[in-house]
């Protein structure tokens, strides 16, 4: 006797939530505490562009934020004030301020230093003995920001672009189009941002080279759709698991939609087909959880394989389920592109 459509549903979402508490994340490493301080202050910052005219924001000094692993708060600087619902507020007048901050920004202090150009914050980091601190420097005039890791040297700090806050809003329907970019840029060719070959002419991948695309689009989002308006998360936790990259769009507070994406390496043809309908049953959960509010479902399969061919059962079952399934073909000298 053929299951009815109700035990079919109920036998779905059991292997959807047996076959995310079995693949996990998709890598072994958690977000460090000073990656979570990295993306809140980002976050932070890129609303923070959002809220305020370019006029306002552009008129004021540098910012310097601060988190130490070893330290509370009030320890690392226990003459700064307390700062009260700061990411809330999203107060206008940051400029020449110190922030010393928790991980996730939920606990601030303030001081005001009066930073008067680019370089002086990172020698204060020096002259107060901050080094071991995790710091990042917000340049308001730039749009832009320097990464301080902890006890690095401070000629080794990093500079990042925010970029401008873009006037035309996020929308889901051009998600596609940012995906086929990040593609083009990041991991068509052996020479992509996203370096993920260990030999390129033998096909051979790095370790974690799921795990590295996955950072890599996270970051390729933070400096495009995020100026847009669009939040983006990676590896958020629900009750099927983990996603490996999400969209967000927030009409107001209460009301959001959401595009959640799914990335698969594939590699050798015979775990390849499994690997990537497995990414169809954890997408399934991931939908249970917020399905309301989810706009559309990716599945990215990075295609490290050496034919370029489509595996069919994916794309029938992504189909059936009506999720957005995307092959890119990660080219190498010998496969369809000069050496």
């Amino acid at each position: 006797m053929e299951p009815s459509d109700k035990d079919q549903d109920l036998l779905s979402q059991e292997l959807a939530l047996k076959a995310v508490k079995a693949i996990g994340p998709g890598g072994p490493e958690p977000e460090t505490a000073e990656e979570t301080f990295w993306h809140s202050c980002r976050n932070f910052l890129r609303g923070w562009q959002r809220r305020h005219r370019e006029a306002s924001r552009h008129g004021q000094r540098p910012v310097l934020f601060v988190f130490s692993t070893m330290q509370l708060p009030d320890s690392v600087r226990p003459t700064a004030a307390k700062a009260p619902a700061f990411k809330i507020a999203c107060p206008l007048k940051i400029g020449g301020k110190l922030y010393v901050c928790n991980e996730n920004l939920r606990e601030v202090r303030e001081e005001r230093i009066g930073f008067k150009d680019e370089l002086e914050p990172l020698r204060f980091l020096e002259k107060e003995g901050l080094i071991a601190c995790t710091a990042i420097v917000f340049l308001p005039e730039q749009d832009a920001l320097l990464l301080h890791e902890c006890n690095a040297n401070l000629d080794d700090a990093v500079r990042l672009e925010l970029g401008a806050v873009s006037r035309q809003p996020f929308k889901f329907k051009d998600l596609d189009g940012y995906l086929t970019k990040f593609y083009r840029q990041y991991v068509e060719t052996h020479n992509g941002a996203c370096d993920v070959w260990a030999k390129a002419r033998e096909r051979k991948l790095k370790p974690y080279a799921e795990r590295q695309i996955q950072r890599s689009l996270k970051g390729f989002f933070d400096l495009t759709i995020a100026g847009q308006g669009a939040k983006i998360d990676q590896e958020i936790m629900t009750s099927f698991g983990r996603s490996d990259v999400r969209v967000l769009a927030y009409k107001d507070p209460m009301n959001w939609e959401q595009a959640i994406m799914e990335l698969k390496v594939l590699q050798s043809s015979p775990d390849a087909k499994e690997w990537a309908l497995e990414g169809i049953e954890q997408l399934l959960g991931y939908r249970l959880e917020h399905e309301k509010q989810t706009v559309a479902c990716y599945l990215c399969c990075y295609d490290a394989r050496s034919m370029d061919v489509d595996i069919p059962e994916v794309v029938s079952a992504a189909a059936r389920h009506s999720f957005e399934h995307r092959r890119y073909f990660m080219k190498t000298p010998g496969t369809g592109m000069r050496g």
